[in-house]
């Protein structure tokens, strides 16, 4: 019967199953197939479309000579051999029935089925992204199915030759995820700073920007500089140096201004800001957070679970990209249906990208400083090398702002004004949400129902958080050490300096006791060695010196 994907739904129509050799297998499988015929346009994988045209027309193949060997399947008898006429049956048939066949068969037989033209020819090139990168390959030859449509075969720049449909070729192009004869960006999972500034300065090309707004990307350029999230050290600082100068000049001229750049500058901008795209799978989580825990927002929240259950959103995206898409498909599910009042999803689940640092992956980042304490390095190396803010968010980012590793804080106040439950709070934290390994030395209180009290009253609970009453021999393997209390453990300025010294990976937070003056106890060295000191009353935690910008206070209690 000549099965294809365009005719299979119709012609099963007129098949019974039952009365086939393999009928219990054509009756099992017959939904199946076409429930994938019927989705089929929804793939947009090339290598997945041709792998299940292959298993489709080894189906047919198999049901088509199961048909031949038992033609009684045929329930309206058509395609039956030897199903031809009795002389009395044709007799029977009223003179107007042989009339109409008569006209029948007097009209001109069909021709073929006329074959489409195809769009694009041999030798053209195509890019596809497909497992993770852009995949280059050449038409080789065109060709048509069955019902006249447009294919091509092509090889791949791994030396495969595969084919694909024009119709399923352009679903590729009109979802961006196909070019002919233009490179499609690599998707990274985060695009540097020097090239999203350049993006920002290539697109007023042609456009008239008033004072203000080239003032506000200025400042923002030079504020980015400063923070050394755009770096002289980067391949693109000829660029930026450019786009810095040209903005200062424009700024300078004051009033309104029209952009215009040189062809072949704006080449050489173009070939930056076109050659990488973020993926489309960090995009939709940017989306995500950016609605998190607020209400109204269902329009929004029910635009992005479109886009990821059409599957765009997992294109070329990681196996911990596409897991964090399912948890907040998850998440975006229970609050259309009302199951929850917000759009929320775990800070542990999305592991600190709400961060300043902004989505990097999902992986552990090494963040750590190699810079050796009492090694001289030169100073062309020293300002190349980056420090990176940890990326606090919430309260703890108003209360320490942005801090950097390895750093040493300091917390102290008056016994029962919170200093032990604000680090605590702080350990948990750091560990579920910031990725850490945490050590917490509760000397002071020991292991003790007053210490499992704060615990759960913080629920701070996570297999990255250890707790211990002694300082042990071995820090290395942890990443922020707390030390409750510096004064039970008679730890002085010198010893503290020495453990970061032995350990120069980690991170250490002191608390401390005060005296009846309010001061903390012990030398001044301590608050002249730590970057940060928080001084804890009443339960309110306030930053006192810091090194890294926060200064608000935070409630405990």
């Amino acid at each position: 019967m000549a099965f294809t994907i365009d005719n299979y739904i119709e012609k099963a129509k007129g098949i019974d199953f039952s009365k086939l050799a393999h009928g219990d297998f054509f009756t099992r499988k017959h939904p199946e197939v076409i429930k994938i015929i019927e989705n089929i346009h929804e793939e947009t994988n090339p290598e997945n479309v041709a792998t299940i045209h292959r298993i489709l027309d080894k189906y047919f193949e198999n049901l088509d000579k199961d048909i031949k060997a038992n033609p009684e399947a045929l329930k309206n008898g058509k395609d039956k051999p030897g199903n031809k006429e009795t002389s009395k049956q044709k007799n029977s048939k009223t003179k107007k029935q042989e009339n109409k066949e008569t006209q029948k068969q007097k009209k001109p037989r069909q021709s073929r089925k006329k074959l489409k033209k195809h769009k694009y020819k041999a030798g053209q090139f195509l890019y596809a992204y497909v497992d993770g990168y852009v995949e280059k390959s050449e038409i080789e030859s065109l060709s048509h199915t069955e019902t006249g449509e447009p294919t091509y075969v092509y090889r791949t720049d791994k030396g495969t030759k595969k084919e694909v449909s024009e119709t399923v070729l352009q679903g590729l192009i009109r979802q961006k995820l196909a070019r002919i004869d233009k490179p499609l960006p690599e998707h990274t999972e985060k695009v540097d700073a020097e090239v999203s500034f350049l993006r920002r300065f290539v697109a007023m090309n042609g456009k008239t920007k008033t004072h203000e707004e080239l003032l506000s990307l200025l400042k923002s350029l030079q504020t980015a500089i400063i923070e050394r999230r755009v770096r002289k050290a980067s391949s693109y600082s000829g660029q930026i140096e450019y786009m810095q100068d040209k903005l200062i000049a424009m700024v300078n001229d004051g009033g309104s201004i029209t952009m215009n750049f040189s062809e072949d500058k704006l080449t050489e901008l173009k070939a930056i800001t076109t050659g990488l795209a973020t993926m489309p799978a960090v995009l939709v989580i940017k989306r995500f957070l950016r609605i998190q825990g607020k209400t109204g927002v269902k329009e929004e929240a029910k635009k992005i679970l479109e886009k990821i259950e059409a599957g765009k959103a997992g294109v070329n995206a990681s196996k911990p990209l596409n897991t964090k898409l399912q948890i907040i498909k998850k998440a975006l599910e229970n609050y259309i249906t009302g199951s929850t009042i917000t759009p929320t999803i775990s800070q542990s689940e999305l592991n600190g990208l709400e961060g300043l640092n902004g989505i990097n992956g999902f992986e552990k980042q090494n963040r750590k400083i190699t810079v050796k304490s009492g090694k001289a390095m030169r100073s062309t190396d020293f300002e190349k090398k980056a420090f990176y803010p940890m990326g606090l968010s919430g309260k703890w980012q108003k209360l320490l702002g942005d801090m950097s590793e390895p750093f040493r804080l300091m917390i102290y106040g008056k016994g029962g004004s919170g200093k032990s439950t604000l680090a605590i709070d702080l350990a948990k934290y750091l560990a579920d949400q910031m990725g850490k390994t945490v050590l917490f030395v509760a000397n002071e209180e020991g292991f003790g129902a007053t210490l499992q009290k704060k615990i759960k009253m913080l629920m701070a609970v996570h297999p990255d958080l250890f707790l211990v009453d002694k300082i042990p021999t071995d820090l290395s393997k942890y990443d922020v050490v707390f030390l409750d209390s510096a004064d039970s453990l008679r730890l002085t300025p010198e010893t503290a300096t020495k453990l970061t010294l032995k350990f120069p990976n980690i991170n250490l937070v002191t608390i401390h006791k005060v005296t009846k003056t309010g001061n903390f106890r012990g030398s001044a060295e301590w608050e002249h060695d730590c970057d940060t000191s928080v001084v804890v009353t009443g339960g309110v935690a306030r930053a006192e010196k810091n090194r890294f910008g926060g200064s608000g206070e935070i409630s405990m209690f």
